[in-house]
């Protein structure tokens, strides 16, 4: 149980952790294994969605936000709209989080992890690279990087290059000049 009276909270509990509840003015949030954000001001609450699903309890009223949800509570009223779950505006979760330790793991896993933490779907131009992906180990670190900076040069020492389009994480090989 945690109680968050103004300010932002992003929460990443995973899916299989227990229930979690943040006790606001504006009632409880009840995450179900998620990611999401809380943003509190002096007249609203704001819960925007990742991943999972996320309760807010008023009373009696129970108003449910699956992923690219977006809810607005007042005093009086409850907007819901769709939000794109990546994009600068979760920017700020990127820097709250611990960074990915590389050394021994597999691209796969980095791969996985960073589309997980922007909001991403991961995609390879092809079956063989999807599949020569997961033997690919990496070394070094990426401590201090930016999660574009640590994606690129990853990549790079692999002989990759990525584009992210809607939110899709496209990787390809590095085509020989």
């Amino acid at each position: 149980r945690l109680e968050l009276g103004g300010g932002a909270l992003y929460i990443d509990s995973g899916s299989e952790s227990p229930e979690l509840e943040v006790h606001t003015a504006f009632g409880i949030v009840r995450d179900i294994g998620t990611q999401f954000e809380i943003r509190i001001d002096a007249a609203s609450l704001r819960v925007r969605v990742r991943s999972g699903v996320v309760e807010v309890h008023r009373g009696a009223d129970i108003h449910s936000a699956r992923p690219g949800t977006e809810l607005v509570i007042s005093s009086g009223s409850v907007a819901s709209r769709s939000v794109a779950p990546h994009g600068s505006a979760w920017g700020w979760t990127a820097h709250v989080g611990p960074s990915f330790e590389i050394e021994g793991r597999p691209l796969t896993a980095f791969l996985e992890y960073l589309c997980r933490e922007q909001g991403w779907t991961l995609a390879y131009a092809d079956a063989a690279l999807a599949r020569a992906a997961s033997g690919i180990i990496l070394h070094g670190s990426t401590d201090g990087l930016s999660p574009s900076d640590a994606l690129a040069v990853v990549l790079t020492t692999a002989g990759l290059t990525h584009r992210i389009t809607d939110g899709e994480l496209v990787i390809t090989r590095i085509l020989a000049q």
